[in-house]
């Protein structure tokens, strides 16, 4: 009977051991996160509150049309992030119908670091500007981000807001 049961419990633990899969919702190291990002995608809203009666308050939804190129370079050692190109998009102002086109070239310029810390990533600038998204989807070949900033005293507004989820495809 002995190694009857030592068969069994072999066979047992060797079930086990194949079957545990590793958990898959565990945060990404930010290592995947280094390498460049083509935008493919992004939709946002911008809202811009106003308490001028002169100047009404605005609402101004967004979408990327063709032609973009942009895109974002993570880099490692120093952990620094880059972009190049522009993205076109399309508005559409809520109050009143309009319609226009804006390529924005939306460059990152002077010196920005990043930061991934669980799904939070955060871009710093040279003067200690801090910017977080949430990275809402990161693996070898897609990148989603979907960020809410809040400004205010943009004049004649006294707050902006954009909020705007992207997606990047590895290259």
């Amino acid at each position: 009977m002995r190694p009857l049961g030592l068969i069994i419990l072999s066979g047992l633990l060797a079930v086990l051991v194949v079957s545990c899969d590793p958990d898959t919702t565990e945060p990404q190291p930010p290592a995947r996160l280094v390498g460049e990002w083509k935008m493919v995608s992004s939709t946002g809203l911008i809202t811009y509150l106003s308490q001028d009666s002169a100047e009404a308050s605005r609402f101004i939804d967004t979408r990327m049309i063709e032609p973009s190129n942009y895109r974002l370079s993570f880099h490692e050692n120093p952990q620094e992030v880059t972009s190049l190109g522009a993205t076109t998009l399309e508005r559409s102002y809520r109050n009143g119908g309009e319609r226009d086109t804006l390529i924005n070239a939306g460059n990152i310029n002077g010196l920005v670091s990043w930061e991934l810390a669980g799904s939070t990533l955060t871009l710093t600038d040279e003067q200690g500007y801090r910017q977080a998204s949430t990275v809402v989807t990161l693996n070898d070949s897609e990148l989603a981000i979907s960020y809410d900033v809040i400004d205010s005293f943009y004049m004649p507004y006294y707050l902006t807001r954009s909020q705007a989820t992207q997606i990047y495809q590895r290259r």
